[in-house]
């Protein structure tokens, strides 16, 4: 994954499943890093919000952690509610 990510450094699936395995085997700084460029690349990218959020409560970054995941649930609150309303309308 590393390897990939350095062949393509603004592939935004790629870094994020980078910062996710980096989460998963507990090198959270690695993938608060990472997960941070891929957010810098992709405001608007919901996953790398949720990941972000979890390895951040992985830090003890409990303020960022929230703010990161209620970013996510917003986001999707927001998703669900316009799909809600395309079958009202259409």
């Amino acid at each position: 994954m590393e390897k990939a990510a350095q062949l393509d450094p603004a592939d935004i699936e790629i870094l994020n499943n980078l910062g996710d395995v980096y989460g998963r085997n507990g090198e959270y700084r690695s993938a608060e890093a990472v997960l941070l460029r891929v957010l810098s690349l992709a405001p608007n990218r919901r996953v790398a919000f949720g990941n972000l959020g979890s390895v951040e409560a992985k830090l003890g970054k409990t303020e960022a952690a929230a703010n990161y995941s209620a970013s996510m649930s917003a986001d999707l609150i927001h998703c669900r509610r316009g799909k809600q309303l395309l079958r009202v309308y259409l």
